[in-house]
């Protein structure tokens, strides 16, 4: 019962984006989703303005496993963001210690307007894989900093290999 708001709010969210699931490639999608082997991605293009090698290589993961097919990239960006909305949950809730301000802490990020592109945009895939990293190791090493437990600090140190 305590994280009824969080799953219900997963659901609320992945229903508001779920119309994204038919939409096509857009704008720079073509250009990010155009490698077709692993020595292209690590190869700097001088018309690239924003080098993100394992971004690409996310990306030509995706159109390796189940082709050049957008419902994927789509559902992928929306699962990034679910995920995400649980980090912000529970960071906040690690934080605040308060259920009602980590639900509205991650309420508002669900549904922010500017996490619409971030989502409904393949290529701002990009941001919420960097949302989720940092997310994800400030959770680390706030649990390190509370709870002195060396798999934390082993976890936030392994992850700037």
């Amino acid at each position: 019962m305590r994280n009824f708001f969080l799953v219900f709010l997963l659901v609320f969210t992945f229903l508001f984006f779920l119309p994204s699931l038919n939409f096509y490639f857009i704008s720079d999608d073509f250009i990010y989703t155009r490698f077709n082997n692993l020595g292209e991605i690590f190869r700097f293009w001088q018309e690239d303005y924003h080098y993100n090698p394992v971004f690409w290589l996310f990306l030509f993961g995706l159109k390796s496993f189940f082709g050049f097919q957008p419902a994927v990239f789509h559902l992928t960006a929306v699962i990034v963001h679910l995920l995400n909305v649980v980090l912000v949950f529970f960071l906040s809730r690690q934080i605040t210690k308060d259920d009602q301000i980590s639900s509205l802490t991650a309420f508002g990020f669900a549904l922010f307007f500017s996490h619409y592109e971030v989502v409904l945009w393949v290529t701002g895939l990009s941001t919420s894989l960097m949302f989720f990293s940092i997310f994800f190791l400030f959770s680390v090493l706030l649990s390190f900093l509370t709870k002195k437990g060396r798999f934390f600090i082993s976890v936030f140190t392994f992850s700037f290999y």
